[in-house]
């Protein structure tokens, strides 16, 4: 069952945005480049310059739990905490479901995952 991983954060006001950003597209390019962390897609909603969420989605728990590991992504939690954040939190969960609605072709969907 998929997996999402929620992350909001607030960057410190001497932040170099820029760096954070450039490591931001670092660690999902690792992440999107190996199948071992079953990565399927990220989204990032900014909430104002310094501030935002961003929504990882993983084919598992199994394959977000190998990517909370990986070394390069450890360090750059380590980097992100001494240079970049302000606060931040996280929260996951196992996904059992989704749903969607297009106007364009007034058509609903909804799937249920199964075990």
């Amino acid at each position: 069952m998929s997996y999402l991983n929620v992350f909001r954060y607030t960057l410190r006001e001497d932040c170099n945005v820029a760096a954070y950003d450039a490591l931001a597209v670092e660690m999902y390019s690792l992440a999107a480049s190996s199948a071992e962390y079953e990565f399927e897609s990220i989204e990032r909603v900014a909430e104002s310059e310094r501030s935002g969420v961003v929504l990882e989605r993983f084919g598992s728990l199994e394959g977000a739990k190998r990517w909370a590991r990986c070394p390069e992504h450890r360090a750059a939690m380590k980097r992100g905490r001494v240079e970049f954040y302000e606060s931040y939190a996280g929260m996951g969960a196992v996904l059992d479901h989704e749903y969607s609605f297009d106007r364009a072709t007034n058509t609903a969907q909804r799937s249920t995952f199964a075990d």
